[in-house]
């Protein structure tokens, strides 16, 4: 049973908060611990942990479901902050938002089955968080970058390529010019590497899905790679470029950088309702057409 519910809403939405104060009170009169954080961006959530030490401290002793009652992009944003302090995570949408592949909690059915979810009856799968670090080409610390669903290098520009090599492990792959790379979690296949023209990927598969878009040859495709070793992303560019993490989050790339992208050893466990398919959200969310079951 999770010992303590982060409870995050986003201060902005009367909804969120409205649900968020009747979430908390059901949760107190079952005596469960709960904390409420107010965030709408990563920044926020960031000031959060590092202004709350004590908070810390527990999230790492006790077992924690994180609540989200907000949009997709605050999910991204919390799973990539708290991955390694939370056991779980349910994502919850109510009117004023669409259901997505990370939010597809039903608010009147998350609190109907609220005791369900606690004692971790409900429907659940595990995926896989990244880690990138970016190194500079001095002889610096590298920049940890946690990502949950995709992370993208783009010219600032967009009227301009960039040259880049990609290694998995010990073998190099290929190396040509473009403007932008993708790198998508399966989580985040739905979401920029999609319109970039790469595949849908079933969450239950640990693997990157690179996409590679601008004058390029033909037979360069995207393409799938397991985590088991390191993906290497070298910029041979002094253009400038920038990380686009989730589509949350925008980093400068400093000229000649390196991006070593690595598995996070603690995969995220996203509690579901109970008539969950993943398919199913699929079908709700690129509007394909539902078959006859």
């Amino acid at each position: 049973m999770y010992q303590r519910v982060l409870l995050v809403f986003n201060p902005d939405s009367h909804q969120s908060r409205k649900n968020a104060d009747r979430a908390s009170d059901v949760l107190s009169s079952m005596g469960v611990f709960c904390n409420r954080i107010e965030a709408n961006s990563r920044e926020s959530l960031k000031a959060f942990l590092s202004n709350s030490p004590d908070m810390l401290e527990m999230l790492r002793t006790q077992s924690c479901l994180l609540v989200v009652l907000a949009s997709p992009g605050v999910m991204l944003n919390c799973v990539s902050i708290f991955g390694d302090l939370i056991e779980g995570a349910a994502g919850v949408y109510s009117m004023d938002h669409q259901s997505d592949v990370l939010m597809d909690f039903p608010f009147h059915e998350f609190m109907v089955h609220l005791p369900e979810v606690l004692m971790g009856l409900t429907p659940s799968d595990e995926r896989t968080i990244s880690i990138a670090e970016l190194h500079n080409g001095i002889n610096l610390s590298p920049h940890q970058i946690p990502f949950t669903s995709d992370l993208v290098i783009s010219n600032s520009t967009l009227d301009g390529d960039f040259e880049t090599s990609i290694s998995f492990g010990r073998y190099g792959i290929a190396k040509f010019e473009l403007n932008t790379f993708a790198v998508a979690l399966p989580t985040g296949t739905t979401r920029y590497a999609l319109s970039l023209g790469g595949p849908v990927v079933s969450p239950s598969l640990d693997c990157w899905t690179c996409v590679p878009c601008g004058q390029r040859p033909l037979s360069l495709r995207p393409f799938l790679l397991p985590q088991s070793e390191p993906l290497e992303i070298t910029i041979h560019s002094s253009d400038k470029l920038f990380l686009l993490v989730d589509g949350q989050e925008r980093i400068p790339v400093p000229p000649n950088a390196k991006l070593v992208i690595k598995k996070n050893p603690k995969p995220i466990r996203f509690l579901h309702p109970k008539s969950w398919n993943y398919f199913s959200d699929l079908q709700d969310l690129l509007n394909w057409q539902r078959l006859p079951i």
